[in-house]
C-alpha cells in the first residue's frame, strides 16, 4: 500500500500534533500560519513540495531546510515573510529545483554554496530582499537554471 500524500494548512495558530509522524508525506503547505517556523518539517525526507510562505516567520530560517538528505523535495517555496537575517550559508546544498525566497528581507550577500546546486537548480527567486555585495561566481556553475532573479 502507497503511503503517497499531502497535507495542508492555511490560517494555522498552532501545528497539529499529528504533523511530527508524517514521514511519508510527498506535499506539506503551511501557507497562513501565525505559528512558529516548523523546524521539524525537515524530518519529513519523502516531501516533494515544501510550502512555508505567507507567514510570519520572522526568527532565523533553519539551515536544516536545505538539507541534502531530502533527497526528493523539487519545490521549496519561502517567500513571503519577515525573516531580516541573513541566508543560511547552505542554501545551495538542498536537492530543490524551484526555490522562491523573494519578498523575506533577507540581508547580506548570496551564499556561495548557490554553487552546489549546478545539477539539480532550475528556478531560483531571491527577489525583494535587502541583499547586498556582489554575486558569487558560482552562479556561473549552474548548469540547469533558467531563472536566477535577484533583483529589488
Amino acid at each position: 500500500m502507497r503511503k503517497d500524500f499531502g497535507i495542508g494548512f492555511g490560517i494555522v495558530i498552532g501545528y497539529p500534533p499529528l504533523l511530527r509522524p508524517l514521514s511519508s508525506a510527498r506535499l506539506l503547505r503551511l501557507s497562513l500560519s501565525a505559528a512558529g517556523m516548523p523546524i521539524h518539517v525537515t524530518r519529513l525526507r519523502r516531501i516533494e513540495y515544501l510550502d512555508l510562505r505567507y507567514n510570519g516567520f520572522s526568527s532565523k530560517l533553519p539551515p536544516s531546510i536545505f538539507d541534502p538528505n531530502i533527497r526528493k523535495l523539487q519545490f521549496l517555496f519561502v517567500n513571503n515573510n519577515p525573516f531580516n537575517t541573513r541566508l543560511p550559508d547552505n542554501v545551495g546544498e538542498t536537492r530543490a529545483s524551484y526555490i522562491t525566497l523573494a519578498n523575506n528581507g533577507f540581508t547580506g550577500s548570496i551564499p556561495s554554496s548557490i554553487g552546489k546546486a549546478k545539477d539539480t537548480l532550475i528556478e531560483i527567486i531571491f527577489l525583494n530582499n535587502r541583499l547586498s555585495g556582489c554575486l558569487p561566481y558560482e552562479i556561473g556553475l549552474l548548469k540547469r537554471a533558467t531563472l536566477f532573479d535577484a533583483g529589488s
